[in-house]
């Protein structure tokens, strides 16, 4: 048995110790502090010949504090290739219209060849596994479209996997290129090509800054019909009103930022 000096002590060392544990799991983060931060993307046709593409990221806290936007042109805006410019290495063109076609190109790793009964340069192959007859015309079937398979073609153009190729199957040494504002690049964003400059007005580079400023002045809040609205409507209320294509898709743009915003994870 301890004595009573001993037991006082005994018991004072035994409260602090029971305090010190208090204090130390008082001063930890609880685990209901949800962290809502990351990274979304999401990618939609917002206009003809072109599929839109968005991330944007959310703190812990889930505000918004980055939102990119940019578009990519489809696959006929770079396999159509005027008389003066095709290749000397491509042998088996077909010509429809007044552009000539590569027989076979390659996006990613799958390869697509050109319909010998077309008359509007139909491409066929396949898309993650799935069957795809006129890639272009494809792709504009938004209701059936898949974000992973607007996103595989999106990630084809950023990382510039995509080919002529040769009578042999090999790559072209040329590259796919598309030309805007007297500017050919190696490049199917939009944003990089120069595309729809202008000395008046806001031009494509003003009109996406007008659209991302105003999602992110919504925490990209708004409502999917909100962006159905301003597209079915063909108005503007967000960028250039006077602008044409991109005042009337402006709802497009935001239903692709919207994507991205809900595929936050």
């Amino acid at each position: 048995m301890l004595r009573k000096g001993k037991e006082r002590t005994g018991l004072a060392v035994f409260v602090a110790l029971i305090a010190a544990t208090v204090f130390v799991f008082a001063g930890c983060p609880t685990d209901t502090e949800d962290d809502l931060s990351g990274t979304g993307r999401g990618a939609y046709q917002t206009h003809q010949k072109v599929i839109g593409y968005s991330e944007v990221t959310l703190d812990k806290s889930g505000k918004v504090t980055t939102v990119t936007l940019d578009d990519y042109f489809d696959v006929n805006s770079w396999t159509a290739i005027a008389d003066a410019n095709v290749p000397a290495d491509l042998t088996d063109t077909v010509k429809i219209g007044n552009s000539n076609y590569p027989a076979k190109i390659k996006i990613g790793d799958e390869v697509f060849t050109l319909d010998p009964n077309t008359t509007t340069a139909s491409y066929n192959g396949k898309v993650l596994g799935k069957d795809v007859k006129d890639i272009t015309n494809w792709f504009t079937e938004k209701t059936n479209r898949t974000q992973a398979e607007y996103l595989w073609y999106i990630d084809a153009c950023r990382s510039k996997n995509l080919a002529y190729l040769k009578a042999d199957g090999t790559p072209s040494a040329t590259k796919p290129s598309y030309t805007s504002s007297n500017k050919t690049t190696e490049t199917m964003s939009k944003s990089e090509t120069g595309y729809w400059t202008v000395t008046n007005g806001l031009g494509w580079t003003g009109n996406k800054e007008k659209i991302v400023a105003f999602a992110k002045s919504q925490n990209v809040g708004y409502s999917q019909k909100f962006a159905d609205d301003l597209v079915g409507a063909n108005k503007d209320t967000i960028a250039d009103a006077t602008a044409g294509a991109t005042a009337s898709d402006t709802g497009n743009y935001l239903k692709t930022i919207l994507l991205a915003r809900n595929a936050v994870k």
